[in-house]
C-alpha cells in the first residue's frame, strides 16, 4: 500500500488564475496575485542578466585596460588649490573618496592600468597630495601616467593613450565635469566616460563585467612596470639612429608551440586573442569552445615572448595556424617598431617547412576600425599580395630575421642573459602587485545591468 505524501509550499507556487477554483463561495475570492504578487519575470530577468554578465567576463568582451582619473572632486572632495591650504581645514576624506582609492588598488591588482589627467599645477598637486589623501593609500607613483597641466584634457588623454599604446575603446575616463567628459568623448568616440555621481564610481569600476578578469597573467600583473620601462626605451630611441637603437637592445625572441588549452601559457594566449585590437589581422574574438575546435581540426598556435635590456615583455604575440593557413596574427603594440612581427613570421615559415609543410602558405587581412598597424605585416614580411586582403607565399623563403634579435624555441638552450637584462628582470618581479586581490568575486549588484561600462558613452552621464 502506497502512503500519500503531503507538503506545503508556503505560497511558493501557484497559478495566476488560482481563484477560479474557489467558485460557489458566498463572497468572491480575489485573484491571488493581489495578495501575493508574482515576480516570475523579474526573477528570470535577474537570472538572464547574471548569465550574460558571466558570459562577458569569461569571453572578456569590451574589457577595460586603462582607467584615467581626474583629481579635484574625483579622487578627493573639493579643489586642491583652494580647499587644502595651510589652515588645516580640509574636506572629509572618508566616504566615497576612500572607496575610489580602494578601487584603484583593485584595478591595479587585476592588471588594469590607472592614470591621471587633471587641470592643475603639478607642483601644487605634489606638495599637497598627502593633505588630500592623508591615509597615503595611493600616491602619484601608483599611476602609470600623470598628465597634470592647464592644457586641454582631450589632448592630455591623447598623450596618455599614445604612451600606453591603447585604443579609446579599452579606456574609461572619470571626471566630475560634464564639459570635460563631453570634450574627451567627442575627441575619442570609443572611450567610456563617467563621474557624474561619485557615490557610484567605486561600484561601477569594481563590479562591471568589463573590469573583471578571468585570470591575472604574469604579463597583466607586470603591465605597469613594463609601460614605465617602455617609456625609458622610447626616450633613448630618440638619441640614436635606428640601427644603433636596435643593436643596443639585446632583444630576445622566444618561440613557443602550443597544441592544447592545457599548456601553461594558454591563459595568456587567450587573453591576448580577446583583448588585442590594434595589431590584430582580422579582429576575431575566440571562445574556449572555438579554440578547442581549432585544436580538434588540426590547428596549432605559435606564440612568442620578447625581452630586451629594458624589461621582459612576456608573451606578446600569437599566431594561429591550420594546415598551410595563417588563420590570425595578434601582437601587443608594446613591441612594435622592433621588427618582431616580421621576424616571427620568418621563423614560423622556416619551422613549417622543417615540419614538412609543402605548398603555398596563405594568410589574410580583414580590416577593422582599429587594426591599421597590422594591415601591412604580410607585405613587409615578403608574402605576395593577391588582392582583396589575401596573401600567399610559395616555396620561397622569407629571408633572414632581424640580425639584432637572439631567437630560440621553447625547449632549446636559452642564451645567457647579460647582467643588464637580469637586473631589469629582477626589478620587474619586484613591481608585481599582490596576488589574489580583487581578481574576481566582486558581487554583482542587483541593479547593475550587463555591459554597464559599455553603456557609459552616452552624453547624459
Amino acid at each position: 500500500m502506497t502512503t500519500p505524501t503531503h507538503f506545503f509550499t508556503h505560497g511558493g507556487f501557484f497559478f495566476d488564475d488560482w481563484h477560479i477554483f474557489e467558485g460557489g463561495r458566498i463572497e468572491t475570492v480575489p485573484p491571488i496575485e493581489t495578495i501575493s504578487p508574482n515576480h516570475l519575470n523579474q526573477f528570470f530577468d535577474a537570472i538572464w542578466r547574471a548569465i550574460e554578465y558571466n558570459y562577458r567576463v569569461i569571453n572578456q568582451i569590451d574589457s577595460i585596460k586603462l582607467v584615467i582619473f581626474d583629481l579635484d572632486d574625483t579622487l578627493w572632495r573639493g579643489i586642491i588649490g583652494e580647499h587644502y591650504g595651510d589652515d588645516g581645514q580640509h574636506p572629509l576624506t572618508i566616504g566615497w573618496p576612500m572607496g575610489v582609492h580602494e578601487a584603484i588598488h583593485h584595478l591595479k591588482a587585476r592588471g588594469i592600468l590607472v592614470a591621471i589627467c587633471s587641470k592643475n599645477s603639478p607642483e601644487l598637486v605634489k606638495a599637497r597630495w598627502n593633505r588630500a589623501i592623508p591615509s597615503e593609500w595611493i600616491s602619484l607613483d601608483d599611476f602609470v601616467c600623470a598628465e597634470i597641466s592647464w592644457g586641454p584634457k582631450a589632448e592630455a588623454v591623447g598623450r596618455i593613450l599614445s604612451d600606453v599604446s591603447l585604443t579609446p575603446r579599452n579606456v574609461v575616463f572619470v571626471d566630475d565635469n560634464p564639459v570635460e567628459r563631453e570634450a574627451v568623448l567627442t575627441a575619442y568616440p570609443g572611450i567610456r566616460v563617467m563621474g557624474k555621481n561619485p557615490l557610484l564610481t567605486r561600484n561601477i569600476l569594481l563590479q562591471s563585467a568589463e573590469t573583471q578578469t578571468r585570470i591575472v597573467t604574469s604579463e597583466s600583473a607586470m603591465r605597469d612596470a613594463m609601460i614605465r620601462r617602455q617609456k625609458v626605451r622610447e626616450n633613448e630611441r630618440q638619441s640614436m639612429s635606428r640601427e644603433q637603437f636596435l643593436q643596443n637592445l639585446n632583444c630576445r625572441l622566444k618561440m613557443l608551440l602550443i597544441e592544447s588549452p592545457s599548456h601553461e601559457k594558454f591563459s595568456r594566449v587567450f587573453e591576448l586573442l580577446n583583448k588585442t585590437n590594434q595589431f590584430n589581422t582580422n579582429g576575431v574574438r575566440w571562445t574556449p569552445a572555438d579554440v578547442n575546435n581549432h585544436f580538434n581540426d588540426g590547428g596549432t598556435i605559435i606564440a612568442f615572448e620578447v625581452q630586451d635590456k629594458y624589461t621582459s615583455y612576456g608573451l606578446v604575440g600569437v599566431i594561429l595556424i591550420r594546415g598551410n593557413q595563417i588563420v590570425q596574427f595578434v601582437m601587443s603594440c608594446r613591441v612594435l617598431g622592433l621588427e618582431i612581427e616580421t621576424s616571427a613570421l620568418k621563423v614560423l615559415v622556416e619551422r613549417l617547412r622543417a615540419w614538412g609543410t609543402a605548398g603555398p602558405i596563405t594568410a589574410s587581412i580583414i580590416e577593422t576600425d582599429a587594426n591599421i598597424v597590422s594591415r601591412d605585416v604580410y607585405d613587409k614580411a615578403g608574402f605576395t599580395n593577391e588582392g582583396n586582403g589575401h596573401y600567399m607565399l610559395g616555396n620561397e623563403a622569407l629571408g633572414t630575421p632581424g640580425q639584432h634579435l637572439t631567437i630560440y624555441w621553447d625547449g632549446e638552450a636559452e642564451p645567457q642573459a647579460s647582467a643588464n637584462e637580469v637586473g631589469h628582470a629582477t626589478e620587474d618581479a619586484q613591481d608585481l602587485p599582490p596576488k589574489g586581490l580583487g581578481t574576481q568575486g566582486d558581487a554583482l549588484l542587483e541593479d547593475r545591468p550587463k555591459g554597464l561600462l559599455s553603456r557609459l558613452t552616452g552624453r547624459a552621464n
